[in-house]
């Protein structure tokens, strides 16, 4: 997709760079949630990605690829999610070398507050899961010049 095809006429003559954004819950344990976020101070956040890894807290080499976690993304600014309800891992958490990429992508305004919640679906007893998301794509700054100009 060309991104700069969505983008409103104003927005094409800001500077423009990639980001990711990441939040961590370290550990999720079993049958408990987690709400952590992040504010998107200085520029409009185009989200194009999203990507994570679970890891076992009692041996951070094991990795998790369908870990027994939903997730929800949460734009505080316009009060909208991401999705319907929360979603399974498995479903829409990429990893570095294959991110799912949004259909479309999911545009946070400056000085919103983004939140991912989390939810181990794993029963009383079950594995919990150091968990970090990334949500790539690109931020839009409010300035026509070079990011580099400061």
């Amino acid at each position: 997709m060309n991104y700069l095809e969505i983008l409103t006429k104003a927005q094409k003559t800001r500077a423009i760079e990639y980001y990711s954004a990441e939040v961590n819950v370290q550990p999720l344990a079993a049958a408990a949630t987690a709400d952590p976020t992040f504010t998107v101070g200085d520029a409009d956040f185009l989200i194009t990605d999203i990507t994570g890894v679970a890891r076992d807290p009692a041996n951070p080499t094991v990795v998790f690829l369908g870990p027994a976690i939903t997730i929800q993304i949460n734009d505080e600014g316009s009060g909208r999610n991401l999705f319907n309800r929360p979603h399974d891992w498995f479903a829409r958490i990429g990893v570095a070398t294959d991110p799912y990429m949004l259909p479309w992508p999911f545009m946070v305004k400056q000085t919103s507050t983004v939140t991912v919640s989390f939810a181990s679906i794993a029963g009383a007893g079950g594995q919990a899961y150091n968990a970090q998301v990334c949500l790539g794509g690109f931020k839009i700054f409010p300035r026509s010049k070079s990011v580099d100009d400061g």
